[in-house]
């Protein structure tokens, strides 16, 4: 049986996150970065169940004009960038076709759209342009 996951010390310890997006998050809302703290990703602002993601991973910057990351207990600046790490083989390929520049998506909590998104940079759009 495929493993459909991939262990979080290879995530990190990529090159380069798989995507990275800005975001804004929605008036009102403030969280706090932690440990497994969990924000869900879609690409559609009111999803299906079957629409909402669990396996990417982001790593939200203090700044968007350095890498400096938001740590442990910190709050997350109300906009910003993020670095978006896919964690599951699995859904990896419907990322790398669903992922492009200027595409909208969402972070949620539950089912609650808490940050509207646009994707600015996509690695698998970068990697297809290498081969071309």
């Amino acid at each position: 049986m495929k493993k459909e996951t991939v262990s979080m010390s290879k995530v990190v310890n990529r090159p380069l996150a798989d995507f990275t997006i800005e975001y804004e998050l929605k008036k009102n809302v403030k969280h706090r970065h932690f440990p497994g703290c969990i924000l869900l990703f879609s690409y559609e602002r009111n999803p299906s169940m079957q629409k909402i993601f669990c396996d990417i991973f982001p790593e939200f910057r203090k700044n968007s004009s350095i890498k400096e990351l938001v740590g442990p207990n910190e709050f997350i600046p109300s906009k910003g960038q993020a670095d978006m790490w896919i964690v599951s083989d699995k859904n990896r390929l419907l990322h790398e076709n669903n992922i492009y520049n200027g595409r909208a998506c969402y972070l949620l909590k539950g089912n609650e759209v808490v940050a509207k998104c646009t994707i600015i940079r996509s690695m698998s759009h970068l990697k297809q342009a290498e081969y071309q």
